[in-house]
């Protein structure tokens, strides 16, 4: 039963209004409090949004002032290596080394359920229409029951998944065997289902794929950017709006924004970063100060990591190179961006695992963190973080911690 009283009633609106953690407990079946997901208050897949963007545009606390004071408001530990973080509803997910899809509750990090898997994750969680999808490393992709935590459906695929993306109540999946699927999220009324649609794409898919300007953006194996429409098509198999051959390669990407879809590759061993606007024109190619080895964008910036441990950003509309930092150590987690500042999961050449926080708009063409966060002892780094609800949300090896300001 909902909570009666209308004093009660009023603390539960006021403390969701001063963006607090408590959510009204609806009631499911059987007694078993409903599922209640707010969007604005969530990161529900890696990348946050469906064009895989890293950036929040929801989050009003934490930005670069904030950074240098975040500490840990609540540390859950597991028993294997954790996936990075996404929020939804009352709580975090991470898939774990072991198998299992860990949920914790996210005002107070104590665990609420270990789902096992059947299998080792292939990647992250991401969440829709009231499941949450792990891509398994036997090939499967999983749907659990966010209110029941429970397994709901399964799909069994012949080649290696990508990690999960959820745009408009759909889960799409690229896989090694050289196809992009996508899945009705609410599932098919069965245990096992088919997918809605396939993308052919002639060659394997090793990155999850990106759903902006209503297509699906796919980077294969061979170096080819290929667009599906995201509604589908009449048939099973759809052809793709349009395929294009990467100038540089596509080793990372694509990451999507406003108008455009970024991808970055070293054909021919120089790095470089490649725009293409939605009808497959290339925008610009430009040369990358390392090895590419994650790209985040906010539209008007295009940020990426290297595999030397630098940070940089490109304008996005001309490619041309705003900033970068010197080598920081070794990137572990992909770019976050929330209120004009970057977070960057490192294990520093301290040997110490850390957040860097950076300005997004540097006014000088080398810049440095503004902010060092550290994120316990390990010998890994912190995954891609997770930022809403005031809080940074990281997983550093079997460590799940959750970073507010003093």
């Amino acid at each position: 039963m909902k909570p009666r009283g209308s004093a009660l009633a009023m603390l539960l609106v006021l403390l969701v209004a001063c963006g607090g953690t408590a959510e009204e407990p609806a009631q499911g079946a059987g007694g078993t409090p409903a599922f209640s997901y707010d969007p604005l208050r969530s990161w529900p897949q890696v990348g946050f949004g469906p064009g895989r963007a890293f950036l929040n545009p929801n989050e009003g606390k934490i930005g670069t002032k904030a950074a240098a004071s975040l500490a840990p408001a609540w540390v859950r530990v597991e028993k294997s290596t954790l996936s990075a973080p996404i929020l939804a509803g009352r709580y975090v997910f991470a898939t774990t080394s072991a198998g299992a899809l860990a949920v914790v509750d996210a005002s107070l990090g104590t665990p609420k359920a270990t789902v096992e898997l059947g299998s080792g994750p292939a990647g992250a969680p991401a969440y829709a229409a009231g499941h949450v999808f792990v891509s398994t490393r036997d090939k499967r992709l999983v749907a659990v029951d966010a209110t029941a935590l429970t397994i709901a459906w399964t799909a069994q695929h012949t080649g290696t998944l990508t990690a999960p993306v959820v745009s408009d109540d759909v889960v799409y999946v690229g896989s090694s065997s050289g196809y992009t699927y996508a899945y009705a999220a609410g599932g098919c009324g069965a245990p096992d289902c088919l997918p809605r649609w396939a993308g052919p794409t002639a060659s394997p898919v090793r990155s999850a794929p990106a759903i902006a300007h209503d297509h699906v953006y796919a980077v294969t194996e061979d170096g080819g950017l290929r667009a599906y429409p995201a509604r589908g098509c009449d048939e099973a198999a759809c052809a793709p709006a349009w395929s294009r051959r990467i100038e540089g390669g596509g080793d990372v990407g694509p990451t999507a924004s406003n108008d455009r879809v970024f991808v970055a590759g070293t054909k021919g061993g120089e790095p470089r970063v490649s725009a293409y606007d939605a009808s497959g024109n290339r925008a610009w190619v430009a040369p990358a100060p390392g090895t590419v080895t994650n790209l985040a964008t906010d539209g008007a910036l295009v940020h990426g990591t290297t595999s030397r441990g630098e940070v940089f950003a490109l304008d996005a509309r001309t490619g041309d190179l705003a900033w970068k930092s010197p080598s920081l150590g070794k990137i572990t987690g992909a770019p976050a961006l929330v209120n004009h500042a970057l977070f960057v999961g490192v294990m520093g050449v301290d040997a110490m695992p850390q957040v860097l926080v950076f300005a997004d708009a540097c006014p000088g063409a080398e810049c440095g963190p503004v902010a060092r966060i550290p994120t316990g002892k390990d010998t890994v780094g912190p995954t891609a973080a997770a930022i809403c609800r005031g809080r940074v949300h990281v997983a550093n090896g079997s460590r799940l911690l959750a970073l507010q300001p003093r």
